[in-house]
């Protein structure tokens, strides 16, 4: 048997530990996306036949606006067209990565050694996370994945998209039908979560990291999930833009 017909292996879950803050000016909207991760977390941890995990999530403290707790390992910042990111420099203190997630609209610039991202739904950005920090932890297999402490993506805004087909191949169709096709020359980075039966092949692997590094010249990041309860392949994507061609690629969905 070749390597490429053998089955992909689980690996031991990855030894964390991580604190993990939420903030918004309004608070119902960071409530509503720790509640949703936690949704998400709650499904597939018996799915992957996995019990809690070193991540650690809660709102962050705040009187005023403004936070009463540092020392974050990572900070969650989402933002609503109405609100202003002209002090996300502020936050940069309380945590080791601060993420800025901006809510049906595009990102503006932000400050050096925030992490930007632009969504449609608080919905879509919840399912990412949720599914990026449980492959983490607990990943049957990881290729290309560096650490996620070793890089800021300045100038960069991340945007996500999910597919689920029967198979594989379907699964890449779907997300290719998704991104506009002028958009993918100009990504520079990405990541994505697959989600598959248990059985799933080296060969299937394949053509997903070629499917995603053809069009891009990125080599993916790739994080797999192995369960005997998933059917059919599901692929939760996030790439990266220059934070000036976003429009066109928010435009494209």
């Amino acid at each position: 048997m070749s390597p490429a017909d053998e089955c992909v292996e689980h690996r031991p879950a990855a030894q964390l530990g991580c604190r993990i803050g939420i903030f918004a000016c309004n608070e119902k909207l960071a409530e509503t996306f720790l509640r949703r991760v936690q949704w998400h977390r709650d499904v597939l941890l018996p799915a992957i036949q996995r019990v809690g995990g070193r991540f650690r999530f809660e709102l962050a403290k705040t009187a005023g606006g403004k936070l009463q707790a540092a020392g974050y390992d990572e900070l969650h910042v989402l933002i609503e067209a109405s609100d202003s990111a002209a002090d996300l420099d502020l936050f940069l203190p309380c945590a080791v990565i601060v993420h800025a997630h901006f809510v049906g609209r595009n990102a503006p610039p932000v400050p050096s050694g925030v992490r930007s991202y632009a969504w449609r739904s608080v919905e879509e950005a919840a399912s990412f996370w949720a599914r990026f920090y449980l492959s983490t932890e607990h990943a049957s297999l990881a290729v290309n994945c560096s650490d996620e402490l070793s890089w800021i993506a300045d100038g960069l805004v991340g945007v996500g998209e999910h597919a689920w087909s029967v198979s594989t191949k379907g699964a890449l169709t779907t997300l290719h039908e998704r991104i506009d096709e002028s958009c993918w020359r100009n990504i520079q980075r990405n990541i994505v979560v697959v989600e598959a039966p248990v059985g799933w092949r080296i060969r299937s692997l394949e053509k997903v990291r070629s499917a995603l590094y053809a069009p891009t010249g990125a080599e993916p990041e790739i994080l797999v999930l192995l369960s005997p309860h998933f059917v059919g392949c599901s692929l939760s994507w996030l790439c990266f833009f220059g934070a000036g061609e976003q429009v066109g690629q928010m435009a494209a969905r």
